[in-house]
């Protein structure tokens, strides 16, 4: 392998206390260029240690192009492989139980394996939208602009549920979920529950939306750690954090919250992202923006790209001279979640251009594939099935109202849509009456 790149770089990680060094790190894995430029060199200038408790983690949100997954899995084997640092692939996951003396669905995680999911793979990774819906089933409506449950839930949530276990120093996971082999959350109760927090869906279309969740498993099995990374975890089963005594899970709020540095990839072309993310280790532990922000008490984040005045040009330069690099094209915009909506209503026609240009030059096997979020019909579809009509809401003198809006990916009542965006051409999206042509934003699914 090429390391003359690596060595053209230097991270310096700065700590905003000496203590912070000792404690573990957590590399926040998004799978594409930046993330994986601050994990290869983070590896090759040994600044990951496994004694540590150091863990990289990457959310699979179902959503991502058959190419980045290719490169999460050959980042994840040179982690474990050539350096000994666990890699967890992990994704949301729901399972059913009791709360408050009534059966309902609560959300939590799994761990996958780096291969498809498949009837001989059991345990391996969704890559057909599947975690992504089974969000949207759970919450009952779209993730938007405006509230970024899919970034919160699919990302943010899940690594905190899955650091509490791993810092508690076990070899395996809790099993989640009741032992009835059948589920046992009925439609009454249900509905009964959606009434009583004031929702307006009727019972035909509540129904129908939650149908997705429903039909996933009613538990998530214990797991070992072993079975999902070629290091696992018996270096934290004996370890400091064993002799804490945690039964469960460690504390991630209060008090005794366990302190960590999360490692996430912005450069320091991102200036913006870069402060609002540091902003937050002023927070004090009782600060509301902290849970706001899904952070935990203990949690220090820390950029290492912007710290080493590395932007996009050196990013591109470092994998110019790998053996190995993300097989998507630096020019196209098809990285983390193919057709995501933060990438902006004018970028989703060039998305579609990308994705046929590049697919006409890709392996079979890292193409797109129809009918998965590499498609766009994909989301047009899901955005069909499960946007929202409830009745405009006016203010003032309490009057009723008769109108209904529409509640989609791109807020309410938006100029357009994914089927819009699925079937009309680009100079077509620019000249109807009415198009925003918003452009894109930055996706802070790191944050």
């Amino acid at each position: 392998m090429n390391v003359a790149s690596s060595e053209a770089f230097s991270l310096d990680l700065e700590y905003d206390a000496p203590e912070h060094e000792s404690l573990p790190h957590v590399v926040r894995f998004s799978g594409g260029r930046s993330s994986g430029m601050m994990l290869v060199l983070l590896l090759e200038q040994g600044l990951l240690l496994r004694d540590r408790g150091d863990v990289i983690v990457f959310n699979n949100t179902s959503a991502e192009h058959p190419a980045t997954y290719d490169f999460v899995r050959a980042c994840s084997q040179y982690a474990e492989v050539e350096h000994g640092i666990p890699f967890f692939w992990i994704e949301y996951a729901t399972y059913e139980d009791a709360y408050n003396g009534e059966w309902t669905r609560r959300g939590s995680y799994r761990l996958v394996n780096d291969q498809p999911l498949s009837e001989s793979n059991p345990t391996g990774y969704r890559w057909r939208g599947e975690v992504f819906e089974e969000l949207v089933s759970h919450q009952g409506f779209l993730p938007s602009r405006h509230t970024r449950i899919c970034t919160s839930h699919l990302k943010l949530r899940t690594t905190n549920e899955f650091l509490a276990e791993w810092f508690a120093g076990k070899e395996t996971t809790e099993r989640r979920g009741h032992f009835y082999p059948e589920p046992q959350l009925t439609d009454s109760t249900l509905i009964a529950r959606h009434r009583r927090s004031r929702g307006k869906m009727d019972d035909t279309e509540l129904l129908r939306k939650k149908a997705f969740v429903r039909s996933r498993p009613p538990a998530l099995p214990k797991q070992n750690f072993a079975d999902f990374s070629r290091v696992g975890a018996s270096h934290m089963a004996s370890g400091v954090f064993a002799e804490r005594g945690y039964p469960e899970f460690a504390p991630m709020s209060g008090e005794y919250s366990t302190e960590y540095v999360s490692l996430i990839g912005l450069r320091a072309d991102e200036p913006r992202r870069v402060a609002r993310v540091m902003a937050r280790n002023r927070l004090g532990p009782d600060d509301p923006e902290r849970a706001k922000r899904e952070m935990t008490d203990g949690e220090i984040l820390c950029t290492p790209l912007a710290d080493a005045d590395i932007g996009n040009e050196e990013v591109l330069a470092f994998w110019a001279d790998r053996d190995w690099k993300l097989g998507l094209p630096p020019e196209t915009n098809l990285s983390n979640c193919v057709y995501c909506f933060m990438k902006g209503t004018t970028a989703i026609p060039s998305v579609r251009r990308d994705i046929a240009s590049v697919d006409a030059v890709l392996p079979e096997k890292l193409r797109s594939t129809p009918d998965t979020p590499s498609d766009i019909r994909w989301w047009a579809d899901l955005e069909t099935r499960y946007e929202r009509r409830p009745l405009k809401r006016y203010k003032g003198r309490g009057r009723r109202s008769h109108k209904k809006v529409t509640v989609g990916f791109w807020g309410v009542d938006a100029d357009v849509n994914y089927r819009d965006l699925s079937e009309l051409e680009e100079d077509e999206l620019v000249t109807r009456a009415g198009f925003s042509g918003r452009a894109a934003l930055p996706c802070d699914c790191t944050d």
